[in-house]
């Protein structure tokens, strides 16, 4: 004789189940990434490969020059020069609508914090749109009082990433 489930049993075991998919999911989603850098798009993007395979990753919070804007090849270098080859650890802050991890990026070997870095160095703006962390703004303005990298650059040379694709979007 076989018994069947009363409704109130079968709601139970459905709540069970996506308590289980869940906590699978956040126990994913918590984990730290880490991999090895593959290529470096530009100063604030990159491909690299892990445990789950190859991701794109965007930095968070900071933009770098674009390909066409001063500065935009010395950019990508520092980038390369920091992580080319290097494993990392990713704190995933968002998956942006193309599908890249945007994260704060930790050299393993030394625990370099690589989006301080490229601020630090003057390879990249602060992108206030998305960050208004301190640190990184008086990394920011410390870069442009000392005129390195992008702000050793003429004042009418130094736009700012995101006002450079407005402009060219129109073209």
């Amino acid at each position: 004789m076989t018994r069947r489930l009363s409704p109130a049993a079968w709601r139970a075991l459905l709540v069970l189940a996506a308590m289980v998919l869940l906590l699978a999911w956040l126990e994913r989603a918590s984990a730290p990434v880490q991999g090895e850098v593959l290529h470096v798009f530009d100063g604030d993007s990159f491909t690299m490969v892990g445990a789950g395979g190859e991701d794109e990753v965007r930095l968070f919070g900071i933009d770098s020059p674009e390909r066409g804007q001063g500065w935009s090849r010395r950019s990508r270098k520092a980038l390369l020069e920091l992580i080319g080859g290097e494993r990392v650890r990713l704190a995933v802050v968002e998956t942006d609508r193309y599908g890249r991890h945007v994260a704060r990026v930790f050299r393993e070997r030394d625990g370099l914090d690589v989006n301080a870095e490229q601020i630090r160095a003057g390879h990249s703006w602060v992108y206030r749109h998305y960050t208004d962390n301190e640190e990184w703004l008086a990394l920011e303005a410390a870069a442009r009082a000392e005129g390195r990298g992008l702000w050793s650059l003429p004042p009418a040379d130094r736009v700012p990433p995101w006002e450079w694709r407005r402009e060219n979007r129109r073209r």
